[in-house]
């Protein structure tokens, strides 16, 4: 059984390597058949919202679109082989502004200390707000 420092201690890895844009590190954590969730606004997010998608490759093309500059986690709560997890994170797209924002994040670890699964609750209006402005950089580019 994963312990609950085992688990804070994956999880802070875990933004570290997010961090560092490192995809490599990134892809040790996840057990296989692991998925992901964002959470929000279904009308913002559109098919991604609320869809379970292949960890890996969903946090992946997160890497690529949102950089992360700072996480800090804020509060937390583990049970068992389970935690929800409050940040403060520094993020921005494509060379545009940092924004400063909360993400709340759902975890379930297995046995081995993997992540079998995460869901993410995100500010959906900033995410869209992002999104766009780094549309029409593109665009005018």
């Amino acid at each position: 059984m994963i312990s609950r420092d085992q688990i804070l201690d994956t999880i802070d890895q875990i933004y570290a390597a997010r961090i560092a844009g490192d995809k490599a590190m990134f892809d040790q954590f996840w057990a296989d058949g692991s998925t992901y969730e964002m959470l929000g606004a279904p009308q913002t997010l559109g098919e991604q919202s609320r869809a379970k998608n292949d960890a890996r490759a969903a946090i992946g093309e997160l890497i690529d679109t949102f950089k992360f500059h700072t996480v800090k986690r804020v509060d937390w709560v583990v049970d068992d082989n389970r935690a929800v997890v409050r940040l403060h994170v520094e993020v921005s797209t494509g060379g545009g502004p940092v924004h400063l924002t909360e993400l709340l994040n759902m975890w379930e670890f297995d046995d081995s200390g993997k992540v079998r699964s995460l869901a993410e609750s995100v500010d959906t209006a900033l995410v869209a707000h992002m999104l766009s402005a780094d549309n029409s950089a593109e665009m005018s580019a």
